[in-house]
């Protein structure tokens, strides 16, 4: 077969206006090629794209020799072309190909060595062998005493032509004519019985997807006193989630067998039921694949992976790549439901709050030193503010018409406060919230999506969470308070600040655009409405919050007679809810922001109550 010159295609190279760019649709990798004969150059990729003996390359007339070489010479330097037996190329070896600095001639003579052992072949590891067969690997080992039955054809590799059959049988009719395989059909139930069946040293992989806790300790114990050479691959799955680790070391096995200990450490009893599903088996027989792919190639130091299906959190790397991932999932999980529940050593400045120590709890600490100045300042403040006598009442008051808020009815609000933006803060701030609006607010609510409204910028853009509302009028209203943020992200981080500038752009907002009998009317009214609700939550919360660091309870219950002595079960749990147990007065800035623009606001609302016939 002769031997032929060709250039990666794989690598996909486009031509450019002024150059050559390869890696291209894969931003880390994207590569240019500049030269004074852009054409020149890409007519001869062209033409060894297909393999050209060295007679062809010769014949080339395109090009000076001195430049063919030349090119020839950086192509084959950085591997982006190889010297090659002529034959078609499968999807693997493009793959490979694909991979910087390494061609597929290395790869492979790396694999034909390559011998596996897989100990049971259930969810766990029953599609291993059809990747790793398909990336080229040939000898495999396979231990498992089961047979198959119809409850595993859900998860695992098998039909229904292979019930009643043995596991490892069914692999091997399948994939025994294209392998060098071996299979064994019995239990192990330790590292005893497995070392009765095989070398151990004969195996530079020894996966265990079995079911024997006593056969995982058995085989990390052997790794620790270096009883075998071969790399372990160990792993599991719980609730939702699944694990798996390369133990290629003392260090690293020592390391699993501490978590191991930890884990059945005063775990006496249990109450469990197998619930591997398709997903397990697919994530783990990519996982398992993947780590023994990079450590074939040395492309990466991949040691772990972890799949978790319902916050859709996948990972496969590093140790200490794990790491840093965590910290990312950390920020990620604070937008769901469901989230990792972190070793926090912080301590909570209040105790857990309940019916019976309610008015009589006390700080676990000095919390005065941590306080910003705002917040000492209210600690200080004396008074009473009297809207919060009739706050209840006037919101009562208003009463929003069944009017819907149609699609057609939406776009035109947002379309007024984008004009409105445009005519108080100009075009470059116009364009910013236009912009967010268009590609950064996520609004859609699910299982696992926390309900919140916050804005984050990462990566040179906002995002805008604005998934807590109940109606279409509260979602309108979320988003324009979290777009107002933005108007003003560059003045200020001062909390305070930021929500006195947002709600009194708010007011102005809903102030010119109420005009009475349109939707924009039953939002404004539906705004004011929903924000006497909050004032009053946040300035009940506030105070219970100054009276329990000042010790002045007992005042407090006066103050508050009506929540403490006839709605004390529904504030008890309103505190456990709104109180932030880390730092207290959370929601101050709302109450500030409120009574900052307070003034305003009666304003607004006296006029809307005198339209209404309502006004006291």
């Amino acid at each position: 077969m002769k031997n032929v010159f060709r250039l990666k295609t794989e690598l996909y190279w486009i031509l450019k206006e002024d150059y050559i760019e390869f890696f291209g649709k894969n931003d880390e990798l994207n590569r240019k090629l500049c030269t004074d004969d852009i054409e020149g150059v890409f007519d001869f990729l062209e033409y060894i794209s297909e393999g050209r003996t060295n007679e062809e390359i010769a014949s080339y007339n395109s090009l000076s020799n001195e430049e063919k070489m030349k090119i020839i010479e950086y192509l084959e330097k950085n591997k982006y072309a190889i010297w090659m037996e002529d034959h078609s190329i499968g999807r693997s070896e493009a793959f490979i190909n694909s991979i910087p600095n390494v061609n597929f001639q290395d790869y492979k003579e790396k694999i034909e060595m390559t011998n596996i052992l897989i100990i049971g072949v259930g969810t766990a590891t029953s599609y291993v062998l059809e990747i790793l067969s398909k990336l080229g690997i040939k000898k495999f080992t396979l231990i498992d005493g089961d047979q198959v039955e119809k409850r595993n054809l859900e998860a695992q590799n098998y039909s229904n032509d292979d019930i009643g059959n043995y596991k490892v049988r069914s692999l091997e009719k399948k994939y025994g004519r294209h392998m060098e395989l071996k299979i064994f059909t019995q239990y192990v139930q330790s590292i005893y019985e497995l070392e009765l069946l095989v070398e151990l040293n004969d195996y530079d992989y020894i996966i265990n997807g079995a079911d024997q806790i006593s056969l995982m300790i058995g085989l990390i114990e052997a790794k620790i006193k270096q009883k075998f050479n071969g790399i372990l691959i160990e792993g599991g799955y719980g609730v939702l989630n699944q694990n798996i680790y390369m133990i290629d070391n003392i260090e690293s096995a020592l390391e699993i067998q501490r978590s191991l200990k930890e884990f059945s450490s005063g775990n006496k009893r249990w109450i469990v039921d197998n619930n591997g599903s398709i997903f397990n088996s697919i994530f783990s027989a990519f996982s398992i694949s993947k780590l023994i792919f990079d450590k074939i190639l040395s492309i990466n130091d991949t040691k772990i992976a972890f799949g978790d299906f319902l916050q859709n959190r996948y990972f496969v790397g590093g140790k200490y790549e794990k790491i840093m991932y965590e910290d990312f999932s950390d920020s990620i999980q604070n937008n769901m439901n469901y989230k990792r529940k972190v070793n926090n050593k912080t301590e909570h400045w209040i105790p857990k709050i309940n019916k019976r120590n309610v008015l009589s709890i006390h700080p676990n600490y000095d919390v005065t030193s941590s306080l910003s100045a705002v917040e000492k300042e209210f600690l200080l403040r004396k008074g009473r503010n009297d809207f919060i006598q009739i706050a209840e009442f006037k919101q009562e008051k208003l009463v929003i018409s069944s009017l819907s808020l149609t699609e057609d009815n939406e776009q035109k609000i947002i379309n007024r406060f984008f004009s409105f933006i445009l005519e108080n803060f100009g075009e470059d701030i116009h364009n910013r919230v236009t912009s967010v609006h268009k590609n950064g607010i996520i609004t859609e609510q699910s299982l696992n999506r926390k309900q919140q409204n916050k804005t984050i910028f990462i990566r040179d853009q906002w995002i805008v969470f604005n998934t807590q509302y109940s109606s279409d009028f509260e979602r309108i209203i979320g988003e324009i308070h979290e777009l107002l943020h933005i108007v003003f992200w560059d003045i200020t981080n001062d909390p305070y600040e930021h929500e006195r500038f947002v709600m009194e752009w708010e007011l102005r907002f809903f102030e010119v655009n109420n005009v009475k009998g349109t939707i924009s009317h039953e939002l404004c009214k539906y705004y004011l409405k929903t924000k006497m609700i909050l004032f009053v939550k946040n300035y009940a919360i506030s105070h219970y919050e100054k009276a329990v660091i000042t010790d002045t309870l007992p005042r407090f219950q006066i103050d508050f007679n009506d929540l403490t002595k006839y709605r004390l079960d529904s504030f008890v749990k309103v505190l456990n809810q709104q109180i932030h147990f880390e730092k207290p007065f959370y929601l101050l800035k709302y109450l500030q922001s409120f009574e900052r623009n307070q003034y305003y606001f009666e304003k607004i609302l006296n006029e809307e109550l005198s339209w209404e016939g309502n006004d006291e």
